[in-house]
């Protein structure tokens, strides 16, 4: 009898128990997926000069396929790697403090993203043999150093504000993502670009997605009593932040017809470039199409991209802006100015330069501005210029351009293995067609 009791009650227990799951429990299963054409896996490039310079860097590099992992996606799965994911409206249980650890292993790094919570440690491990120097920003922009010796371990400073990238100095494809969390569900996906959270409680929720280059987004998904709810984003569902403080190197009006890394080109700009090529290649007669496909592909998306990758350097540079107009305002000439201001190993003067001579985004500007102007602050993959045009000397084709420069570089953006890395940013760069009739140049960008 009282083992007939005791399953009675086993069972009324099971029972009582599958009740309340389907009132109120439930399961979400995600998948981050890659649509359209397979994302492939890139190489990092590496400057062709700087074999024989350092040996140790060389042993690490050479006879291996070093991947660029700033978007990993799964050629089986087509997910995407390494999206954080968050469920805001939901608490865990709070957990003491952790420490967690970074390691850098065959100029690798793992984790790629990390989160830490209240009180956690966080610690750098090298476990290659080459001094390395990791870089981060505070909320504030203030750019702190993280020295980190071949084969050691340090801890990380932990810089103000909710998050932060950890970047090394001389290897850009080297990162690490940071970020804050409370107590809600941050989970990260996995390399077949999928994810689970179990046991939520059954109502309309939202969920917080980011990727350190595909940029952030949220969704509002209703999850049902007693099932699981699956749900399926694609890179499109990301919107990269853009600052309105942070501008653009395009002008801000007009008609736009191209939209890369979320920048807005508009077509006065697109076509500028266009016809700037148009006469440097006039004895050619190109037709306008490879014209526009050459100014898409090899001047306005590197151009753009450079922003993008250095948007945390352009307060500083912002700055020697603020002090060249400062400057010009008080009367001080474009020639002195420029002969003060020049950095070490940089000439003052431009030119004589023709069309054949300049990139066609700097170019296009500098041939269209009357003598005894100043133009300028004006934004290129190299970094920021100003130019005072003195002489203009021939006509047509021949026609040629001399005048002062000032110029700011982008930090760490030294001539050599600049090509490697415009070509780098440039092939990873997304780009949307705005007017349709020019889709067809999207896919010629891509091209390496």
């Amino acid at each position: 009898m009282r083992a007939r009791l005791a399953i009675l009650v086993l069972v009324l227990l099971g029972l009582a128990a599958i009740r309340a799951r389907g009132q109120g429990s439930t399961d979400l299963e995600g998948f981050v997926r890659w649509q359209g054409k397979p994302f492939p896996a890139r190489e990092v490039l590496w400057p062709q000069g700087s074999r024989g310079h350092d040996v140790v860097l060389e042993k690490l590099v050479l006879g291996r396929r070093l991947l660029d992992e700033s978007l990993v996606v799964d050629a089986a799965s087509q997910g995407i790697r390494d999206v954080l994911i968050r469920l805001p409206e939901f608490q865990l249980p709070r957990r003491d403090a952790e420490e967690l650890e970074l390691l850098v292993e065959g100029l690798t790094i793992r984790p790629r993203v990390i989160t830490l919570r209240k009180r956690s440690r966080l610690f750098l491990r090298n476990a290659d043999p080459l001094d390395l120097v990791f870089l981060s920003r505070d909320a504030d922009g203030k750019e702190l150093r993280h020295v980190l010796p071949a084969r050691s371990r340090i801890e990380v400073e932990l810089p103000a504000g909710e998050g932060f990238d950890l970047v090394a100095e001389r290897f850009p494809f080297l990162a690490a993502r940071v970020r804050r969390v409370g107590d809600e569900p941050a989970i990260i996906t996995a390399i077949d670009g999928r994810f689970a959270v179990k046991g939520l409680a059954a109502q309309e929720i939202v969920i917080e997605f980011e990727h350190a280059l595909l940029g952030q987004g949220r969704k509002t998904v209703t999850l049902e009593e007693g099932s699981t709810t699956r749900l399926e984003l694609h890179q499109d569902d990301f919107v990269r932040p853009v600052d309105v403080d942070e501008g653009s190197p395009f002008a801000e009006t007009g008609e736009a017809v191209f939209r890369i890394e979320g920048l807005r080109v508009p077509r006065a700009d697109f076509d500028a470039v266009v016809d700037y090529l148009d006469a440097r290649h006039q004895r050619f007669r190109l037709p306008r199409a490879i014209l526009q496909a050459h100014a898409l592909r090899q001047v306005l998306v590197p151009l753009a991209a450079t922003w993008v990758h250095h948007r945390g350097d352009l307060a500083a540079l912002r700055e020697r802006a603020v002090e060249v107009d400062r400057a010009l305002a008080r009367g001080e000439s474009f020639e002195e100015l420029a002969r003060r201001l020049v950095a070490s190993g940089r000439s003052a003067t431009f030119g004589p330069v023709g069309r054949q001579d300049l990139d066609p985004w700097l170019g296009h500007l500098l041939f269209a501005t009357p003598r005894h102007l100043k133009i300028g602050p004006i934004w290129s993959t190299r970094g920021l210029h100003y130019f005072y045009l003195d002489q203009v000397l021939g006509d047509g084709a021949d026609e040629r351009r001399a005048g002062f420069q000032i110029y700011f570089p982008w930090p760490g953006n030294s001539a050599e293995g600049q090509a490697d890395h415009l070509r780098a940013l440039a092939e990873r760069a997304r780009v949307e067609a705005l007017d349709p009739r020019l889709e067809s140049l999207v896919d010629q960008s891509r091209t390496p």
